[in-house]
């Protein structure tokens, strides 16, 4: 068994994190201690949030499905859940 990987993730920072056993991606935000378990790799570096200043906006390709300011999720056969996504589409936020 190997040695448990512990990550600090500070405030405004994330990491992906791919779970090997269902090959799906997560995102762990911070501020919080992440502890890797064996089945999951760590995708990316740790990251800064992007913040916007005000009167600026951002272009988001491929966004989610937001129902009332909830993000949609897609239940698969399996008992998985994955956000929904709006696949070719732009959208524009403040």
């Amino acid at each position: 068994m190997s040695e448990a990987k512990v990550i600090n993730l500070e405030q405004n920072k994330y990491i992906h994190v791919l779970d090997t056993l269902t090959n799906a991606q997560r995102l762990e935000c911070g501020p919080k201690k992440f502890i890797q378990q064996d089945h999951e790799m760590i995708a990316t570096e740790i990251r800064d949030f992007v913040m916007l200043k005000p009167r600026y906006y951002c272009v988001i390709k491929n966004p989610v499905v937001m129902n009332w300011k909830e993000v949609q999720f897609t239940e698969f056969p399996n008992g998985a859940k994955f956000a929904s996504v709006r696949f070719g589409e732009t959208e524009v936020r403040k």
